[in-house]
């Protein structure tokens, strides 16, 4: 028999295998393709990069800042298959190793996000959870929530009409 702690830990589990399973059939029944500025699904073999400071392409960028005790990461362009998603992971792993606690993903300008992206965002938030930390969204596309809603995963996530709204959620 399982224990609470053993039961919790496979519900958990059988949370995540759900979810890739989900993601797994966006990604073939759209044969990666992501979600675009204009609400529309797009392949991903458009352009994909942006020029950033310095020379070095990317499609993807991201800042942090504190808010009131609170690490905002603003992220801005494509979160995609490839490096712009495994810089996504890093980036939230690195807060996390440094002891942050309360975050909040600022989803303004994200123009674009295939299954992929959707599929580390799921994995980052469950990393969070487990080192002790929250996760919160701000700022989602209407796409973008209508795609949480339609995979379930809006259940899983704390969304925020805005960041405003997403950092004052940490006093209540």
């Amino acid at each position: 028999m399982l224990d609470t702690a053993g039961a919790a830990e496979l519900q958990a589990g059988l949370l995540v295998l759900r979810l890739l399973y989900v993601l797994l059939g966006f990604l073939l029944n759209y044969k990666i393709r992501g979600i675009g500025a204009d609400g529309q699904f797009q392949d991903t073999f458009q352009e994909r990069i942006k020029s950033f400071p310095g020379g070095v392409n990317v499609a993807l960028r991201m800042t942090e800042r504190d808010v009131n005790g609170v690490t905002v990461v603003d992220i801005e362009g494509r979160v995609v298959l490839g490096e712009e998603s495994n810089a996504f992971r890093e980036k939230i792993k690195g807060l996390l190793a440094a002891g942050k606690k309360k975050i909040v993903l600022n989803l303004a300008n994200v123009s674009y996000i295939d299954s992929a992206g959707l599929g580390t965002l799921v994995a980052t938030f469950h990393s969070a959870r487990s080192q002790g930390a929250t996760l919160k969204l701000a700022n989602l596309g209407a796409k973008f929530k209508e795609v949480l809603q339609v995979t379930k995963l809006m259940t899983v996530f704390d969304t925020y009409d805005s960041e405003d709204l997403a950092v004052k959620s940490f006093t209540k």
